[in-house]
């Protein structure tokens, strides 16, 4: 069955070649094993064997007014010496986007892609496209002189339809929406405008949801927003449900004071529920000594080591019933090729430390050992990881051993990986 699929898969791409502008192939090959136990044993037969493969075809086609693209994607797969039974490999169409455009209207299908959000400036109803969005959608846009703009967005899985006419008036632009959800659920209409009163910029929206009774089925909401310099916004996001409303009753105020440099500073202060009783203060200071830098790149597990300047942020966030306290510093010891990392928690008298040291030992060689302890568990675990990487080659192997309360058994894990990008 294998065989004939590839031969199948092989066709199709010869085919689809005389149309299509090009083809690109992505995947991956991994070896995997690990084990955890109290106690390590290297040779036999106690680690986890878990090997993976995964293939990706992504054709891709334009005209003068229409583009095309599409990827073909395969689950993880793979048969074992230990479960030798022949298997079809799971292909699926992960992602497509087709591409339409004229002067009498603007067309986009598309499943995992990004066309754009439509939707009302407070969030009172669901947004039209908003990612992601694993579902099939078409989305139609039909200018109407030079009055109006007509957009009919459905998404197929959710059976919902959402038509929106937005006007221009007088540089004011004015939106209407409306919501139709295929089966028992109730539609909703809404209407938005966006004003501009010397700088501040006011977006009010008001909606109702056609419930049985037609009571208690009002929502409202406004978002004001203000640049007060080039590096300071204020932001304040008032919303309200009725009971009849879609998704229920709900009154929120969300304002946002925030200020962006080499130093960023957020004060969020949020409020939900029925009565607004539950409110919530957030407290965010980052910095960064590059300001080219994006700020959530300074503490991501992916990125931080590249950063090769120093970079920290706190934060403490007081809830209606705990408070957090929250820290990480970042910082080049010797500039690309050592870096090490902190990270400390501390919330209801529980408290999370972690630390981070990565060396690049030469192009190919890295060397990344982590100590990490959790005071509710009263868990230490130390880690450590070699990688090594040559083109599009990745073999890994970590090793750790987690230190336990007394009464209870340490344990060890180790794993080893090759992987293969192609």
């Amino acid at each position: 069955m294998k065989k004939t699929l590839t031969l199948a898969l092989v066709l199709v791409m010869a085919l689809a070649s005389t149309v299509f502008a090009g083809v690109d192939y992505q995947g991956e090959f991994e070896l995997k094993w690990d084990q955890t136990a109290e106690k390590l044993e290297w040779f036999n037969g106690g680690f986890t064997f878990n090997p993976g493969a995964t293939l990706k075809i992504k054709p891709n086609a334009s005209g003068d007014n229409w583009n095309f693209n599409f990827t073909i994607a395969s689950e993880k797969w793979w048969n074992t010496p230990y479960s030798p039974a022949e298997k079809d490999i799971p292909f699926t169409i992960e992602q497509y986007k087709l591409n339409v455009r004229n002067e009498y209207f603007t067309l986009n299908l598309w499943r995992r892609d990004w066309v754009g959000d439509k939707g009302d400036p407070a969030g009172l109803l669901p947004t039209a496209g908003g990612w992601p969005h694993g579902e099939d959608r078409v989305r139609l846009e039909v200018p109407v002189v030079d009055l109006a703009t007509i957009t009919a967005d459905y998404e197929v899985q959710r059976r919902s339809i959402f038509t929106f006419v937005d006007f221009d008036v007088a540089d004011t632009p004015i939106g209407l929406r409306y919501n139709h959800l295929f089966g028992e659920a109730p539609d909703s209409v809404g209407a938005y405008a966006k004003l501009n009163f010397s700088g501040v910029e006011v977006q009010p929206v008001v909606g109702i949801t056609f419930a049985d009774d037609n009571k208690d089925n009002l929502g409202f909401g406004v978002k004001a927003s203000a640049s007060l310099s080039d590096d300071l916004n204020a932001n304040i996001n008032f919303k309200e449900r009725q009971a009849n409303f879609q998704d229920g009753r709900l009154r929120e105020l969300d304002a946002t004071l925030d200020y962006t440099d080499f130093v960023r500073g957020q004060v969020n202060f949020k409020q939900t529920g029925n009565d607004l009783d539950v409110t919530t203060t957030k407290l965010t200071m980052h910095y960064r000594a590059n300001p080219t830098k994006g700020w959530g790149d300074l503490t991501d597990d992916g990125n931080w080591f590249r950063i090769h300047d120093i970079a920290a942020r706190a934060e403490v966030t007081l809830a209606k019933d705990k408070t957090t306290y929250e820290a990480w510093f970042t910082t080049p010891i010797v500039i690309n090729d050592l870096a090490v990392r902190a990270n400390a928690k501390y919330e209801e008298e529980n408290y999370n430390v972690k630390t981070d040291l990565r060396y690049q030992v030469n192009d190919n060689v890295h060397v990344a050992p982590k100590v990490t302890y959790a005071s509710a568990s009263e868990e230490l675990n130390l880690t450590g990881n070699v990688g090594y990487n040559v083109g599009n080659l990745n073999i890994g192997f970590e090793v750790g051993h987690t230190f336990k309360p007394e009464g209870e058994a340490d344990t060890q894990n180790a794993s080893l990986s090759i992987k293969v990008n192609y």
